[in-house]
């Protein structure tokens, strides 16, 4: 790590507290929510200027709330909550201002002698993103990709996750970045009821890097009481093999001290089922090579966390968390039987038999800190994130058997075992500064800076079993020396009138990256972002934006050294690749009060994608570049049907084109496809709540493959019990089978078709039981500034 930098981010994290400090113009309202007496807890408090929401927050289990940075102006202050009379009233903001306590009455109908009262949205809409309250669903039980799987503006392939085509994704949890490497753990070993909700950022602003494309950042439930909080929770899933999970949250809050702890155990009987075949023109003529193949993991994964978080006082917050991600496969088996014939589809005149051992050990540690500094009580802000994350990782395979039989069980040739050792370890730091600062005259500044440096050193041997020893394969073996930094900042302004708001910012970063003695590569880049919020006839919004972002191979698809897949296919690197840039214009807005309409447009530059040539009877796959453009236009409708009744609609329609060298052929391809998805939530009697859900996603083509059509649907039942300290989950995943991934590409003389089963039909009960102090009055000695308003309503 360069000293120079470091000096740099610690002076510039150091000025900003006396910077902002001489700026701040803003300040904050509290008050308190109660209904005949008793505190109401999770109210939803909003302060909008000129009918434009500026600001929103919830009472907390006393029913008290505080609202920080509330620039100077008069204000519309609306309180609901369920089952209470929503209530408005004027508000005038010229300093520190105290609304009181604020008296809900209460509003109920019957229904059969049963209460039904408003009920919180699975989904809701905004300009830059979806949210989703995943407590108002039925997802306590589900894993982060069965919630994921669920949602219509999301695709999911495996563990590969997409979010209205875009696939650059960052993940957050808690504002603290998820490292890519232990993704695919997290989401399959947390569960609903440890979130409180999900932001599924379409539009990231200019603090976030350059290299995302959408983000998602999963906010997770956090007791107020104080004393122990928790809950237990455990699943059980069967399709063709069994999938069973557990987890355990605790949180303890005393005074200014908060302590949570989290653990998650996820065993999995994997099986995935491929069909690769693939035909190619030879001098003597066609030959098809194709047939199923069957991968069995028994994976074990773990994922445990801690958290300390200390207040030192009502301005000043630190936290420091550890997080842990063991994934283990002992004993993994895949199994092949590829066939020899004319043509897909044909008689096999011989076929290939391979069976493959695989074991498989990852480990990632996470270690954070991060200060949240509100510098004065206008709510200028300044946050530093320090982040060590070490990663290791050792994979063995061993090609065990490969035999090629004639049609009558004769053997006719055979091939050496192969064996693959692969180990691997490396680590990131990430040091990020960011600073808030409001004006009195609707102006907002934000800046920060970042620095990211990675390591990762990969050993891979290859080698053969030739008269009872195993002999070094020189062409398959080879030691990668892989860093990366990246220096980065950004500044983005904010100005607000009587209907319009605009905001402008620019982030601007500096990439070393190489490989030792193979390649080295440096960028410089600026990426500005723009957009408008304007309010029209009937309080509807329209919002314009645009953004610029790269991509960056990963150092991998770059190393030219080959890995041997079997005898019939290799996985080649690419050292030209280039970044991809791309540009998103999108326009959106209210065409209703439960309608909301986007207009996309994205264009991008050099993306990679993983495509095969032919080299005999070998198929080599090596990542190449394509340019390409997208238009889009999605609907969002969320309506109430009933009072027990809630239900969404969304469709996404959309134009593909993508253009580039494949092999000796240049590929210029064009398309239309669609998704739909319906999602609806009834509440019955009792404490019964029915969850639907279907998705349906049509043919489309993507850089030189095109996937057929696929489907997702979900029924789940939920009930309460235990004083709704319980909830007893139901659920019937992939109902039609349509998460089988079909798809084909055409690449000069090659011609490939799959097809990809990951077991998703499946059927899970999931039980999850919270418990400790539900409200409880708070420590005499915990100050928060807003202790005469707890005073006076209790």
């Amino acid at each position: 790590m360069d000293r120079r930098l470091i000096t740099i981010f610690s002076f510039l994290s150091a000025i900003n507290v006396a910077f902002m400090g001489a700026f701040a113009q803003t300040h904050q309202v509290s008050g308190a929510v109660i209904a005949k007496g008793i505190p109401v807890a999770y109210a939803s408090i909003v302060l909008s200027q000129d009918s434009l929401i500026t600001k929103t927050k919830f009472s907390d289990e006393e029913g008290c709330f505080l609202i920080e940075e509330v620039a100077p102006g008069k204000y519309l202050l609306k309180v609901s909550a369920v089952g209470y009379q929503a209530l408005e009233m004027a508000v005038e903001i010229s300093g520190a201002t105290d609304v009181g306590i604020l008296q809900l009455q209460e509003d109920s109908a019957l229904l059969d002698e049963v209460v039904v009262t408003a009920a919180r949205k699975l989904l809701d809409r905004q300009a830059d993103r979806f949210v989703m309250d995943v407590s108002a669903g039925s997802f306590q039980t589900s894993s982060l990709l069965e919630i994921f799987m669920a949602a219509p503006f999301m695709q999911v392939k495996g563990d590969d996750i997409a979010i209205n085509g875009k696939r650059n994704i960052l993940v957050l949890l808690d504002n603290v970045p998820v490292p890519g490497a232990t993704l695919k753990q997290v989401l399959n070993t947390m569960n609903g009821n440890e979130i409180d909700k999900i932001e599924f950022i379409t539009i990231p602003g200019a603090r976030y890097d350059a290299s995302v494309d959408a983000v998602i950042h999963i906010h997770t439930k956090r007791a107020l009481a104080q004393g122990i909080t928790g809950s237990v929770n455990g699943t059980y899933s069967q399709g063709d093999q069994a999938r069973g999970n557990m987890g355990l949250n605790l949180t303890y809050r005393k005074d200014r001290w908060t302590l949570n702890g989290r653990y998650g155990f996820n065993r999995s009987n994997l099986v995935t089922t491929i069909h690769n075949n693939r035909e190619f023109t030879l001098p003597s003529g066609n030959l098809a090579i194709g047939g199923p193949n069957s991968e069995f993991y028994d994976t074990r994964l773990h994922n445990a966390s801690i958290s300390v978080g200390f207040n030192i006082n009502e301005f000043h917050q630190l936290t420091v968390t550890g997080h842990i991600v063991k994934d283990d496969t002992p004993n993994g088996r895949m199994a092949s039987n590829l066939g020899f014939s004319s043509a897909i589809g044909h008689a096999a005149d011989s076929s290939l038999m391979a069976e493959i051992n695989t074991e498989n050990s990852n480990s990632f540690e996470n270690y954070s800190f991060n200060y949240v500094g509100k510098l004065d009580s206008s709510g200028t802000q300044t946050e530093l994130i320090v982040i060590y994350t070490p990663v290791g990782s050792s994979r063995y395979r061993v090609v065990s058997r490969q035999d090629i039989f004639l049609p009558d069980g004769i053997l006719e040739s055979t091939f050496p075992s192969i064996r693959n050792e692969n180990r691997s370890t490396g680590h990131i730091v990430v040091l990020q500064s960011d600073w808030q600062l409001p004006f009195d005259n609707q102006w907002r500044l934000e800046a920060g800076v970042r620095f990211n440096s990675s390591r990762n050193d990969a050993d891979i041997n290859q080698s053969e079993y030739r008269d009872g020893t195993w002999l070094p394969m020189s062409d398959y073996t080879f030691t990668n020396r892989f860093r990366e930094d990246i220096v980065a900042g950004y500044v983005a302004a904010q100005k607000r009138w009587a209907g319009t708001q605009v905001r402008v910012g620019i982030r601007v970063e500096n990439t070393d990256m190489g490989v030792e003695g193979v390649y080295d590569r440096r960028f410089f880049d600026f990426f500005p972002n723009a957009g408008i919020q304007q309010e029209i006839i009937g309080n509807r919004v329209i919002s314009f934006n645009y953004r610029r972002s790269i991509a960056r191979p990963g150092f991998g698809q770059m190393t030219p050294f080959r890995t041997y897949l079997n005898a019939y296919e290799l996985f080649e690197g690419n050292p030209n690749l280039r970044p991809s840039y791309s540009q998103t214009f999108t326009i959106n807005g209210d065409v209703s009060k439960n309608v909301f309409l986007e207009l996309a447009y994205l264009q991008y530059r050099d993306r990679t994608m993983q495509l095969p040539r032919q080299e005999g009877l070998v198929s080599v796959w090596t990542p190449l570049s394509m340019d390409g453009s997208e238009w889009s236009a999605n609907l969002s409708y969320l309506y109430k049907i009933a009072s027990w009744w809630d239900a969404n609609s969304y469709i996404r329609g959309f134009r593909y084109a993508y253009e580039g060298p494949l092999n000796n052929d240049y590929v210029d391809e064009s398309g239309y496809s669609y998704n739909v998805g319906l999602t609806s939530t009834v509440r019955f009697p009792a404490g019964f709540t029915l969850d639907a859900t279907y998705n349906y996603y049509a043919p489309s083509g993507y850089a030189g493959w095109y996937d057929f059509s696929s489907n997702f649907a979900r029924l789940a039942i939920r009930k309460n019990m235990l004083g709704k300290r319980g909830q007893l989950v139901l659920a019937f995943n992939d109902i039609f089978k349509g998460q089988r991934y079909r798809s084909e590409l055409q690449a000069g003389n090659l011609y490939v078709y799959n097809v990809n089963y990951n077991d998703t039909q499946r059927v899970s009960l999931g039980f999850v039981f919270n418990f400790g102090k539900s409200t409880v009055k708070m420590a005499e000695r915990k100050k928060l500034g807003n202790e005469d308003i707890i005073n006076r309503a209790n």
